[in-house]
């Protein structure tokens, strides 16, 4: 994937996205090394070129890479998403992604 930035172009490898983020406007792509790039794109612009096999929508505006995923929890009817990078992140999911992501995951 090519990003865009002021000082020329980035190279980010699909396996070090940990996830994709999309709020006000703005799409976030968190790096296993913790690195952010913050983007002037939708959510679906981005997402299009990832791998499906890997990467999981777990809810209308995050999408994870099933690769970092080492804990599904569920609590008080919600389920949460515990990735190993950046940092323990835990993100909301719907029910419904879950089945999806625990299907990846078996593989």
């Amino acid at each position: 994937m090519f990003i865009d930035t002021i000082d020329g172009i980035d190279i980010i490898l699909k396996d070090n996205i940990c996830y994709v983020e999309y709020d006000l406007g703005l799409t976030k792509i968190y790096l296993a090394d913790g690195k952010v790039y913050t983007l002037y794109k939708t959510l679906k612009d981005v997402v299009g070129s990832l791998d499906e096999s890997t990467f999981v929508q777990i809810s209308r505006n995050v999408v994870i890479n099933a690769l970092f995923v080492t804990r599904i929890i569920n609590k008080n009817n919600t389920t949460f998403i515990k990735m190993s990078e950046p940092k323990d992140v835990i993100l909301r999911c719907t029910r419904y992604n879950v089945k999806q992501l625990k299907d990846i995951l078996q593989y």
